[in-house]
């Protein structure tokens, strides 16, 4: 699917399935989460706007490994999680 290059090293050429995969389980792992994007941002350290490009399928968008890494940490994922079909993990809110 992608190949790692440098540490800051770019998604290889994501396919639109790839990318549409990326931004459904973005957005339902942090509504599950119950958090704007503006909490993503300040739980991973991501900007923001990067946050809402993702999301919104940007077609410039091709978010680095560090970036897909901190928002899976912070959302309590993993990468897989981000990129397959929801797992009931994904879907659930963190308890209380």
């Amino acid at each position: 699917m992608w190949r790692l290059i440098t540490e800051n090293a770019r998604c290889a050429a994501m396919d639109e399935r790839e990318r549409a995969a990326l931004a459904a389980n973005l957005r339902r792992a942090r509504h599950a989460r119950g958090w704007s994007q503006y909490e993503l941002a300040r739980q991973s350290g991501i900007h923001q706007p990067d946050i809402s490009d993702i999301e919104r399928l940007d077609q410039g968008i091709n978010p680095t490994m560090d970036k897909l890494a901190a928002l899976s940490s912070a959302l309590g994922v993993s990468l897989s999680d981000l990129f397959y079909p929801p797992s009931p993990t994904v879907l659930r809110p963190e308890p209380c």
